[in-house]
């Protein structure tokens, strides 16, 4: 079969499923975009206590979906080899390390206060942070039982209902967003603690929406109960941490040290943190098209080597290099030539405009690097390897990428720009060394 046509028999699969599953990461992070834009109107001290306090979730809420991806491995390889019953109990097991691990994670984040002093940040921007932070802390659990139900049911090829209830909740988040910052309809005017409300609301709609859908599709495809004939037990809740520990610390350094560039980004000001908290916000929602094709990625090389075929595993994982490179390319162009008019959909303030501008051509020129990163992290992660995605981010982020970003901006006055092009250095060496790696992997 010629090389073109291998190409696109292999593109079909993974386009059904990372369509889907990207606009369900879009419609999740357009949460976020959406909180950035309603409390943008309300002034840069608020907008930059939203960014610290998404900082702060966002290692906690990433870490814990990085500890969940375990079981992207554990339920497509059974789903490829057919074993459905053991499918069901890598997902009761799931739940239960999801709420083992929000709990205490909520109880670090009413502290986070003491992180903020130890940067030096302003005690303005700290109070909206706490507010913001200590209210959206609530929203871990639900979230993250979410990721549970969304990855057993996109291991069976399932992804349409979750972007549909995603959709939903968008809306939802959007309406309770002004209402509750703004106090319409008689609610009081809640500020930055109304738009975290809203986003408790939109997550706990999710959960139970989405439950009731999988309890029934698991009844009409012939599965039984969720529950029935499952219990939890020690060895697959130590399996899926096994597996997926090093995957959250994988995406907590990456996340981190994001988490790190807004800190440091605050104590350039409140202009300077409001324009990054806006640039990040772009970033991360471009970051979600690449996302969806690595889960698919993830979820497709694992079917391969269930079913013991390898060699379709390593062409799986290529096809989804070439795509994401290929889109993402087109997505750098995009970003470029907007760069004013997308950062003045999240403000009108003159000084934050144009400092956010400044960034939009770096955020365009890495996109390429950073969608080979988490591509080739997620094609990793389906032929049950983390540890080297691990490695990678640890080398690239946090011993290159942070040291250099601190040193231009500080070091020779570069400021703000000084610590995205620090970020996007890490992301070319993290990108470099995984493909390396899945080069190895699958040369046979």
């Amino acid at each position: 079969m010629p090389a073109w046509e291998t190409f696109f028999r292999e593109t079909r699969p993974l386009a059904k499923l990372a369509l889907p599953v990207s606009v369900s990461y879009l419609a999740s992070m357009a949460m976020n975009i959406v909180d950035t834009i309603f409390v943008g109107r309300l002034g840069p001290t608020e907008l930059g206590g939203v960014s610290l306090g998404n900082a702060v979730f966002s290692v906690f809420m990433v870490f814990g979906i990085g500890v969940l991806s375990g079981l992207d491995f554990f339920i497509s390889r059974d789903f490829g080899a057919r074993r459905f019953g053991e499918t069901k109990r890598w997902f009761v097991n799931g739940l239960a390390v999801a709420a083992g691990f929000a709990l205490p994670c909520v109880a670090l984040m009413w502290k986070a206060d003491l992180l903020f002093a130890a940067f030096g940040i302003e005690a303005a921007v700290t109070e909206q942070a706490m507010q913001y932070l200590r209210t959206l802390s609530v929203s871990l659990l639900p979230f993250l039982l979410f990721m549970v139900l969304r990855q057993y049911l996109q291991a069976f090829g399932v992804a349409s209902p979750v972007m549909l209830v995603l959709i939903a909740a968008n809306v939802l988040n959007a309406v309770a967003n002004w209402v509750l910052i703004y106090g319409k309809f008689g609610f009081p005017a809640m500020g930055v603690r109304g738009s975290a409300t809203a986003t408790i609301v939109a997550r706990a709609f999710i959960l139970v929406v989405l439950f009731a859908y999988l309890a029934g599709w698991s009844r009409r495809s012939g599965y039984g109960g969720l529950f029935s004939g499952v219990k939890l037990a020690r060895a697959p809740i130590r399996q899926i941490l096994a597996l997926g520990a090093p995957a959250g610390f994988q995406m907590l350094l990456e996340v981190g040290v994001f988490a790190t560039a807004t800190f440091l980004a605050g104590k350039l000001g409140a202009v300077p943190l409001a324009a990054h908290q806006i640039v990040l916000q772009i970033a991360s929602l471009t970051f979600m098209i690449p996302l969806g094709i690595s889960t698919a990625a993830s979820v497709l090389v694992g079917r391969a080597i269930g079913a013991g075929d390898h060699r379709l595993a390593a062409r799986r994982g290529w096809n989804a290099f070439a795509v994401g490179v290929a889109l993402m390319g087109c997505v750098g162009l995009l970003l470029f030539s907007i760069a004013g008019p997308a950062v003045r959909v999240f403000t009108d303030q003159a000084p934050v405009l144009a400092a956010g501008a400044a960034l939009m051509p770096i955020v365009a020129f890495f996109q390429v690097f950073d969608a080979t990163q988490v591509i080739g992290a997620g094609a990793l992660r389906g032929a049950g390897s983390t540890k080297a995605s691990m490695l990678a981010n640890l080398f690239g982020h946090w011993f290159v990428g942070l040291p250099l970003g601190a040193a231009i901006c500080f070091g020779f006055g570069w400021g703000l720009r000084g610590i995205w092009i620090g970020l996007s250095l890490g992301l070319i060496v993290v990108a470099l060394v995984l493909v390396a790696v899945w080069r190895r992997k699958n040369d046979f």
